[in-house]
């Protein structure tokens, strides 16, 4: 797992607690990452430390030297606090990875994804899924 040094090129608030900060390579000057890959970021802490946090890459890696992070800014999180805070454009820092392993293949199967909005147990989202099963097989 390589480091890339990294300039921050964009800081652009999406909500109250949600960033979407875009990093351009430094050295090496491009990133090999696949979708579904994550990043840890060695962000400066308090007293000379290093904080370690580790984001996921929002974007497919199709545009060279450049990723993006979609950020949620953690209450009482030392590392968030300093991306929304302190962080500035034009900012370098170290990135290590790509990291991650997680790919939709296709096997053939029918796939199924569950929304942690929507917890197992949860009836209302039971009987929309339900609904929406029994339309596919009448569609098919």
């Amino acid at each position: 797992m390589p480091d890339y040094r990294v300039k921050i090129s964009a800081k652009l608030p999406m909500t109250a607690d949600i960033l979407l900060v875009r990093v351009e390579a430094i050295e090496p000057a491009t990133f090999e990452v696949v979708p579904g890959a994550w990043m840890q970021w060695r962000i400066p802490g308090p007293e000379n430390t290093i904080l370690r946090r580790c984001f996921s890459i929002a974007c497919d890696g199709q545009v060279p030297g450049m990723l993006e992070f979609i950020i949620r800014k953690t209450p009482a999180g030392l590392g968030t606090k300093w991306i929304f805070e302190q962080a500035q454009v034009g900012d370098e820092l170290i990135l290590a990875g790509p990291n991650g392993k997680f790919r939709l293949q296709d096997s053939g199967r029918q796939r199924a994804l569950r929304s942690a909005e929507h917890p197992p147990g949860d009836a209302r989202q039971e009987g929309r899924q339900a609904r929406h099963d029994s339309l596919l097989r009448r569609n098919k």
